[in-house]
């Protein structure tokens, strides 16, 4: 190991005591004497670890960080940088101590009075030395005593956990830093760089063997793996499927070839296939062929893409390189993404879908931007609002009836002042505003959406496609095989096996359909357990009678029971998937297209059920039909629980958050960690010893950087590895729609997580998953249909939280026909009814009595001394029939506006159907023209005797063609082009003259 010197110069000791600055002297006080404790080496090593200390611009160096080749290169790694850094990591050791003194006040006051008292010692000990019980203490034996003393006083403050945090953390970043850092590049140069050219060249020099068989001329199509290891595989069973499989490949013309890894036990077999079988199968599978000349190989309805990666990320001259740097890098967060190369290397459907996440990542920005402008705009008037102003400033003590029966006493209104302000935050006109303005803006989205898919559809020669020429999947052929009736498919005119509707297909719907109610009830019960938890828990927080613990009890709460819900919602998400697929496989559907269909409508009604049911029990049913104090409608015994005076809206608030945020967070790290590990594991069966550069295994090193033994420790992308994106995504678009209302931040969050999770998604494809094999699709399929519900419903579910779940029709009704001066001074004491506490039953009543006599509840009933004792006030009928009202003029305008937009903005622009039909204008022509030469071409035979025939044929010049093909011609122009000027007859016999295009 090299060692590099770093001079730090010289350290220059004064031995004055006294600093005179601008005619002041300044004492100098003597440092604590480290060297007179019992370790004189102390001075000595601090020196020593500031000489070593290694040039920080050098440790933080990023262009030296990657990761280790293998375990035995790790843990090497691992121990250079430790000998090498190891004063930079005491430094850094000593950085997080200090934070962590910053953020811990008390501990900080602590040590600072510990070092105190050790200094003060120190100063008493060169006067005289300290004597117990007639035994003169060094000062080394002063200070351990002094720490000694010291330890309950750190374990109160709690240094322990400081302790902790501190050493965890230092560990984690020292080990990361260590593990990643190629200390290779900074010790050995110009070895590193021989190393890398050596690699660079093998890698060179095998990519054409990589991506073509031995021959270096037949490309490889596909590649089929399986493990002599496997004990499955080697059974007489499986060994006679597989040589038959392969048998039928080659009967079919394609063209095998053999490879075998010579240490584990894999052996792979290259796939190519002759054009011939290509032109054949496009006969068989009936794929339209395009109606004019293109430069290279036509793909239509499916494509030619190879299944092997192209290069690795080092082959600078690569598409997967380009996509890398240019794509799956989050430096490029900002920048547009590359569609094309994306469609081109991957494929049509994986390209439309990072087509639709990046067009709606950027319909989120105006959306975020009136979000927070909201957000502001509650903020800035947040201590101008008179109801929770009413209620933290309030002068006198408003009681308030107990939250709870027996063990909960009466308490102060004004213990809620915090929970009061923020909710205002969520519950102010600007809520009104953005909730319009999101319904709009859902519309927007859906109508731009398919004004942007249009083109694209276009540009991908996607238009033309039919998913009713789809062939069956060969899972419904294999599963209906011992079906002998048979049927003809009027569409493509072949017979095809006739599905038996009432033994077969019917009691698989009817299982499907019954297994799905199950679920959802499954998933209601989860809801009706985390109730039930909170009712008991705020019972509970409710018997200490504290008022902080009263006030921060529905906030605590409402958290937990959000953070609860957050893990069972996780866990039943793993059995829906898992169930669904298996009911969509019994219902016999035949073309893949109908089969993610149903799937994907199954999955996201679960999944729907899942996420939204705690959220729409918080907007639509809590605390809607509690009853009254003294007759409390009961569930299982337990009082409902109730909303705060300033209504759910808060308590939806944090749900939604938890829940949206939380989803995201946790689906962001488990797609990431999973494809490590997985790819971890693949990488374990392909190891095969330690990576030498000597002339024994040069050869062998050469084969094993093979391109197709790298993919094979990818991760598999199976065919239904897009749809956890889409559902990701529309369940984001519906917690951003359907509840916006009550989070209008929920814009700004999922645009955050949209930028950092396209990004993500791009490398996570790139570097851990196999190349997938490219589909072709017309558009996302039904994704669309879904998000065209969620916001048609979005406009109902916001009309009834602003109506129904916040505080806006009543203040509204309060402005406008109770208040004098229409302002909403004394609206809190309007919208607190009084109940008498001689009326609360005897097993209901607090266990500590009070004097109190009127206690108040958020409700519009009439009071003990009216005629109508506690039954509805007129106030609450005119209140619900301004919410009702107010539902029907918001949904209403609403819609209208939306048809507006609708009809304003077409499915595609006047520019593509102007261009589309140009298009078909040309292949008409294209198609008489290519009649006409056939006519011309038959023999004399077909002419009538005696009828003298001469063909001309006009517009022959291949310059007219290319002027044909031209985009600048006017409809005019190209009359003249194709049909060209008239040419007189040879005589007065009708002759033939063809539009030579």
């Amino acid at each position: 190991m090299a060692h590099v010197e770093i001079p730090m110069g010289d350290m220059q000791v004064t031995s004055e005591k006294h600093k005179v600055t601008n005619g002041f002297e300044f004492l100098q006080l003597p440092q604590l004497p480290l060297g007179q404790i019992g370790y004189p080496q102390a001075h000595e090593w601090i020196e020593h670890r500031k000489a070593n200390i290694r040039p920080w611009s050098l440790f933080v160096n990023t262009n030296n960080i990657r990761p280790p080749p293998n375990i035995t290169r790790l843990s090497k790694r691992v121990v250079k940088n430790i000998e090498y850094f190891q004063s930079n990591y005491l430094f850094v050791f000593i950085g997080l101590v200090l934070y962590c003194l910053i953020t811990s006040p008390l501990l900080l006051l602590t040590v600072v009075a510990s070092l105190g008292i050790c200094y003060k010692l120190s100063q008493r000990h060169s006067r005289q030395e300290l004597t117990i019980l007639n035994h003169k203490l060094t000062l080394a034996q002063v200070y351990s005593l002094v720490a000694v003393c010291s330890l309950p006083i750190f374990y109160l403050v709690g240094a322990h956990a400081a302790v902790f945090w501190v050493l965890g953390v230092s560990w984690f970043l020292i080990t990361l830093h260590a593990a990643f850092y190629n200390i290779d590049a900074v010790l050995n140069p110009g070895e590193e760089e021989f190393n890398t050219l050596v690699m660079q060249e093998l890698s060179h020099s095998g990519t054409k063997y990589s991506l073509y068989f031995c021959d270096e001329i037949r490309s490889i199509d596909f590649i089929l793996v399986w493990d002599e290891y496997n004990g499955e595989a080697q059974t007489y069973r499986n060994v006679e499927r597989r040589r038959i499989f392969e048998i039928n490949l080659e009967k079919e013309g394609l063209q095998l070839e053999y490879e075998q890894v010579e240490t584990n036990g894999l052996h792979f077999i290259k796939i190519h296939a002759p054009k011939t079988v290509l032109r054949r199968y496009a006969e068989i599978l009936k794929l339209r062929l395009p109606m004019k000349e293109l430069s290279g190989s036509y793909q239509r309805q499916t494509s030619n893409i190879p299944i092997i990666q192209e290069g690795d990320l080092r082959t600078a001259d690569s598409m997967r390189y380009l996509l890398y740097k240019e794509w799956a890098s989050l430096r490029k967060c900002l920048h547009y993404q590359p569609l094309d190369y994306i469609k081109e290397y991957f494929g049509v459907k994986i390209g439309l879908y990072f087509a639709w996440l990046g067009f709606y990542t950027h319909m989120l920005i105006p959306a975020s931007i009136v979000g927070l402008l909201c957000f502001i705009y509650s903020c800035a008037t947040l201590y101008y609002n008179k109801p929770s102003e009413d209620i933290c400033n309030y002068n006198g003590t408003i009681e308030m009836c107990p939250l709870c029966d027996h063990f909960c006493g009466y308490w102060d209104l004004k213990e809620t002042c915090l929970h009061a302000r923020i909710t205002y935050l969520f519950d102010n006109p600007s809520t009104v505003f953005f909730s319009i303005f999101m319904s709009l803006w859902a519309t927007l989205f859906l109508e731009l959406w398919k004004n942007y898919s249009a083109e694209i559809t276009h540009r991908w020669d996607l238009t033309g496609l039919d998913a009713q020429e789809e062939y069956p999947r060969p899972q419904y052929l294999a599963r209906l095989a011992h079906i002998k009736k048979r049927s003809i498919n009027i569409i493509t005119n072949t017979e095809e096996p006739k599905v038996p509707y009432w033994k077969m297909r019917f009691p698989a719907t009817i299982l499907s359909f019954s297994v799905v109610l199950l679920l959802i009830a499954v998933a209601m019960a989860a809801v009706l357990g985390v109730v039930l938890y909170r009712m008991s828990v705020l019972t509970a927080l409710s018997v200490y009678g504290n008022p902080m613990v009263t006030s921060y009890a529905i906030l605590f709460t409402t958290a937990t029971a959000a953070s609860i819900n957050l893990c069972c919602i996780i866990l039943f998400n793993w059995l829906y998937v898992w169930l669904a697929e298996y009911l969509t496989e019994l219902e016999l559907l035949r073309t893949q297209s109908e089969f993610d269909d149903s799937l994907t409508l199954k999955i996201y009604l679960l999944e729907f059920v899942n996420y939204y049911a705690s959220i729409f029990y918080i907007a639509f049913f809590k605390g809607k039909f509690i009853g009254y104090p003294g007759n409390y409608n009961r569930f299982f015994n337990f009082r409902q629980e109730e909303c705060g005076p300033g209504g759910c809206l808060l308590e939806l608030c944090i749900q939604l958050s938890i829940i949206m945020i939380g989803k995201q967070t946790v689906n962001t790290i488990l797609e990431m960690l999973f494809p490590l590990f997985y790819k971890w594991m693949n990488t374990l069966k392909v190891h095969v010893g330690a990576k030498t550069l000597n002339d024994n295994n040069m050869r062998y090193s050469s084969r094993k950087n093979l391109q197709w033994i790298r993919d094979y420790k990818l991760v598999e992308w199976g065919p239904r590895s897009l749809f956890p994106e889409y559902l990701e995504m529309v369940l984001q678009y519906g917690f951003v729609t359907i509840f916006v209302a009550a989070f209008p931040l929920a814009p700004f969050f999922a645009l955050l997580n949209n930028v950092f999770e396209m990004r993500l998604d791009a490398k996570k494809l790139i570097i851990m998953y196999r190349r997938p094999v490219g589909q072709r699709v017309r558009d996302i399929g039904i994704w669309y249909r879904i998000l065209d519900s969620i916001s048609k419903l979005s406009v109902i579910t916001n009309a009834f939280i602003i109506a129904f779940t916040s505080n806006f029709i009543p203040r509204l009704v309060y402005l406008i026909t109770v208040s004098d001066n229409y302002s909403l001074e004394g609206f809190l004491e309007h919208s607190l009814s009084k109940f008498n506490t001689s009326d609360l039953k005897s097993d209901t009543q607090p266990k500590n009595q009070t004097s109190v006599e009127i206690c108040r509840y958020p409700d519009y009933r009439e009071s003990s001394d009216s005629p109508n004792k506690y039954d509805y006030s007129i106030i609450f009928w005119h209140i619900l029939a301004a919410r009702l009202a107010f539902i029907v003029v918001f949904e209403n305008v609403v819609a209208f506006v939306m048809i507006l937009v609708r009809w304003c903005i077409p499915d595609m622009s006047p520019k593509l159907r102007d261009k589309i039909r140009r298009e078909a204008y040309i292949t008409n022509e294209i198609v008489i023209h290519q009649e006409a030469l056939r006519a011309l071409e038959r023999p004399e035979t077909d002419i009538e005797p005696g009828v003298t025939q001469t063909y001309v044929v006009a517009n022959e010049s291949t310059d007219r063609w290319n002027r044909v093909m031209r985009d600048c011609l006017s409809t005019s122009e190209l009359d003249l082009e194709v049909h060209g000027s008239p040419i007189s007859p040879v005589n007065t016999t009708p002759r033939i003259s063809p539009a030579a295009v």
